[in-house]
């Protein structure tokens, strides 16, 4: 009968009938197992930013142009691929993204499952693969956060009479509401 609490036995089976832990050794290697699961779970959080950066970088050449007549600033923002290359872009990313998604929910389920062995080291592993998972793939998105990169940017233009500022939305969705 399995223990409803936690503990350091051995003997447990852990998330298969055939998955039997009897010796120091093969909980050694179900731990190093737990770690390596929970290190490739914040890795599919780190793949979730890169395939969005790739898949929504956006197809323009951005330029603000000041004329003088009548005090009028105009921006002008060229799209250099066309908008059905845009579009096949985000089916893709959306197709990558549910991958990834499905990816996650299972290494999830199987890391809940292994802490609900109830068996301390098991635990240990999991939280400590998490944490090293974490340490190695998200430092990248902790650094953007702190020098402070966001979709949107703020520009002044400034002219002898006029001086105009032009907020600007990157976002992909943005752009194509302007554009339809």
């Amino acid at each position: 009968m399995m223990k409803m609490y936690f503990n350091t036995d051995i003997h447990f089976k852990f998330l298969f009938q055939n998955w039997s832990v009897d010796t120091d050794a093969v909980l050694f290697a179900t731990c190093v197992a737990a770690i390596v699961l929970a290190v490739f779970m914040e890795a599919t959080k780190r793949l979730t930013v890169f395939v969005g950066d790739y898949y929504y970088s956006l197809p323009l050449t951005a330029g603000a142009v000041l004329t003088n007549r009548d005090d009028v600033v105009t921006s002008d923002l060229k799209i250099t691929d066309s908008l059905d290359f845009v579009k096949s872009q985000r089916v893709k990313n959306h197709v990558m993204q549910t991958i990834i998604h499905a990816t996650r929910v299972a290494f999830g389920y199987f890391l809940m499952l292994a802490v609900m062995t109830y068996n301390t080291w098991i635990m240990v592993a999991v939280v400590g693969g998490s944490v090293l998972g974490y340490f190695i793939f998200c430092y990248g998105s902790v650094e953007g956060r702190l020098i402070g990169v966001s979709p949107s940017r703020t520009s002044t233009i400034s002219s002898s009479s006029v001086t105009t500022q032009i907020t600007t939305d990157d976002s992909t969705e943005a752009l194509l509401e302007r554009r339809v």
